[in-house]
């Protein structure tokens, strides 16, 4: 993971932009679990969304 390079002088700022880039896969990862999520109970529930 290059987020976790913390070999330049200013620590503080390295340690923020790690955390800025796990935000953004943890985000891209809770959509991603989220979309399968919904796709799954629409093809669960498929025939009874399509009798309504």
């Amino acid at each position: 993971m290059r987020c976790l390079y913390f070999g330049k002088k200013n620590i503080l700022h390295n340690a923020c932009r790690c955390l800025r880039c796990l935000l953004r896969e943890a985000e891209a990862i809770s959509t991603f679990k989220l979309l399968t999520y919904c796709l799954t109970f629409l093809k669960s529930n498929e025939r009874i969304l399509l009798a309504t």
